[in-house]
């Protein structure tokens, strides 16, 4: 079948059907494994073509924090920009998975600007101010001071993307990368109610939070888990409305952790195995948290009487969702399980719960932990311990030791259910370190044009819990976003910035400088020269301007973010494409048979 012709309505969908089975061939993934039958046999599926719906300059894969931060910076930046997400909004956890509370922002301005817009709408609810009586409550969770409806985050980010002209393809499953020369990703394949098809792009962005990307591309990765193959435990949150708040604090007074209500239900038969498992200090567990709730773990959002949970499956059974379907499944009957008998407890056993209803259990079952691209570089607990510094640094992290479990790190719990804080001294005080992060660790091995981000980082699972929170995941994703239009520009793939003397530190410490820029500079008007870093401030008529505020989206229309020389942030006017038919007029991509 040459290309531009089309393929019957027949064919399409049978190949579809075959090729959806998921079992891929070991030439065609590039040495991954081999899904097959208990008898070894295998299903041949012979070549094909897929229609291309969509080409992109950057084309980013998953719309969670990390993909929205990568997609919004190469959007504003100029390029013609494509994400794609298999939920039907942005966000990932931070939405679609119920984990729908924020911090403050800090210096991260592009996550500040999305919980401006959370603000600026009145969707976003203090509960330590509405409710005194959580702060240091055992039963809330260690972030859940301010939250919003996951709806509402996800209007936010929407808006956001299309005021930046990022093209949005919701509802969409990536399915399979087809890599030419082994090192260059020329499509990846997806699937929706189009069917199956291809989209195109100059540079890809791996934003899964499983390194989905890179395993299809036949990019080497390690397995999730520590040394016993255990990942951190994932969730599947809920969100309980009609709570009698003041009737619960008052029933705290006696059963802080509501343990003497666990013990009664568990005696009764109404506590299931797994439900309320006795903590567990494990590396990046906290106090706990991440053993299989020990008792419930909340936050409060606004509403009428609205509570967010924050369930975790148990740790001990190793489920490892992001890599098994098997375990994905296993791994949501039994958190639907657990959280529909937590609700039936907390009505029958614990005052303030006795017209508590289950209002929304999320789509997503939030997963912690997927596969580590191996990239040119692998951060590691030493990276931590030694303050390692990097050349092609673009972030500092401070962290702590990911091993430290000792009870000033991590307080414990007495007989009554509340927290035993330990007041470091000089000689206990656990130490923070501070160590770079460099751009070799975005790079996956073997695939020249393909970046990561968030989650994706390379890195190990020991270095990873300080990693993964949706800030540093957003950022990370406009770093991923930033490389990938330097690299388009400059006619480069992003790993060829390695490639030559300093070209890398001079290339991301432009990133740097901008990000961390906080000023106000005056412009009229902004040219860029060929490659798109610098650029040249030209004044009319003897007066000037005072640009906009970068830091929210509030640029005029048809204006976007750029660079000048010394990395500040001003405005350019845009000459983005948007919707032109040249540019999407190959009709198929082959792909080559599997054996």
């Amino acid at each position: 079948m040459g290309i531009g012709k089309k393929i019957s309505r027949r064919r399409f969908f049978n190949a579809s059907a075959v090729a959806g089975t998921g079992v891929l061939a070991q030439s065609f993934l590039g040495g991954g494994k081999v899904a097959s039958a208990a008898s070894d046999k295998r299903i041949k599926i012979p070549a094909t073509e897929i229609p291309v719906a969509a080409e992109a300059d950057v084309v980013v894969v998953g719309g969670g924090p990390a993909g929205f931060g990568a997609a919004m910076r190469a959007a504003r930046s100029g390029m013609d920009t494509l994400l794609m997400e298999r939920f039907g909004g942005p966000g990932g956890a931070a939405t679609s998975g119920y984990m729908c509370v924020v911090g403050e922002g800090g210096t991260f301005p592009l996550h500040t600007e999305w919980v401006q817009g959370i603000s600026d709408e009145g969707w976003l609810f203090d509960a330590w101010k509405a409710y005194p009586q959580l702060e240091g409550n055992v039963l809330v969770h260690q972030s859940g001071r301010r939250s919003f409806y996951p709806d509402d985050g996800a209007y936010v980010m929407i808006r956001m993307l299309e005021k930046a002209n990022v093209r949005l393809l919701f509802r969409t499953l990536f399915v399979d990368a087809v890599v030419r020369d082994g090192r260059r990703i020329e499509a990846v394949i997806v699937e929706n109610a189009s069917g199956r098809q291809a989209i195109k792009g100059k540079v890809f962005i791996d934003a899964t939070g499983r390194a989905d990307v890179v395993a299809r591309a036949g990019a080497p990765f390690q397995n999730a888990g520590d040394a016993q193959g255990l990942p951190v435990p994932f969730s599947l949150m809920y969100r309980v409305s009609g709570v009698n708040f003041e009737k619960l604090f008052e029933y705290q007074r006696s059963d802080p952790a509501l343990w003497t209500a666990i013990a009664k239900a568990r005696a009764a038969g109404d506590i299931p195995e797994g439900l309320y498992r006795p903590y567990q200090y494990t590396i990046g567990g906290g106090w706990g948290g991440y053993s299989g709730c020990p008792q419930l773990n909340m936050c409060a959002l606004r509403g009428n009487g609205e509570m967010l949970v924050w369930s975790f499956a148990p740790y001990h059974l190793g489920l490892n969702p992001a890599e098994n379907g098997w375990d994905a499944s296993r791994g949501e009957i039994l958190m639907r399980k657990l959280n529909i008998a937590e609700v039936k407890f907390l009505r029958k056993y614990v005052p303030g719960f006795e017209h508590a209803y289950l209002s929304g259990m999320a789509p997503y079952m939030a997963l912690r932990e997927g596969r580590h691209p191996q990239g040119e570089y692998v951060l590691t607990r030493d990276d931590i311990l030694q303050e390692s510094k990097f050349p092609d640094a673009v972030f500092t992290r401070t962290l702590g030791d990911p091993l430290d479990t000792s009870e000033v790190r991590m307080p414990r719990v007495n007989e009554r259910g509340e927290l035993i804080r330990v007041k470091p001294t000089s000689e206990n005080r656990p130490r923070s370190y501070t160590c770079d992060i460099p751009y070799r660790a975005f790079l996956p091995k073997k695939i020249d044009n393909l970046l990561l981000a968030g989650e994706c980082l390379s890195c190990t699972h020991e270095w990873f819990y300080g990693w993964r929170l949706i800030p540093w995941c957003m950022r990370s994703g406009e770093l991923a976003g930033t490389a990938a239009t330097l690299a388009i520009k400059r006619g480069e793939r992003p790993k060829r910035f390695n490639g030559r003397r300093d070209t890398t530190k001079r290339t991301l410490s432009v990133y740097r400088r901008w990000y961390d820029s906080v000023g106000r500079v005056v412009v009229s008007d902004v040219r860029f020269d060929p490659d798109g870093e610098r650029c040249a401030r030209r004044r009319s008529s003897g007066q000037s301007l005072e640009r906009p505020d970068l830091s929210h989206s509030v640029l005029p229309p048809g204006f976007l973010l750029g660079w000048d020389p010394g990395g500040v942030r001003v405005a350019r006017q845009s000459h983005h494409r948007q919707g032109d038919p040249a540019r999407e007029r190959i009709p198929t991509v082959s792909v080559p048979a599997r054996r």
